[in-house]
């Protein structure tokens, strides 16, 4: 999941401190990094916001990819 929250949010040409003032309660940028580097996912709650903030499905998050972004 951790390279697709990346290629989307890259795709979309948000930076990760962007995305993580999108969200209805701002995160630290740093949550989307941990994200991304696959050190914690998101929280169900967060998964449902993070796809409606990237304009996916919430399983298109999980969708692997061979894309080296």
């Amino acid at each position: 999941m951790q390279n697709r929250i990346r290629e989307i949010r890259k795709a979309k040409g948000l930076t990760q401190h962007q995305l993580a003032f999108l969200f209805h309660e701002p995160l630290h940028p740093t949550v989307i990094s941990r994200w991304e580097r696959g050190v914690s996912s998101p929280s169900s709650e967060n998964l449902f916001e993070l796809a409606r903030i990237l304009e996916v499905k919430p399983d298109e998050l999980f969708i692997e990819t061979d894309s080296q972004s």
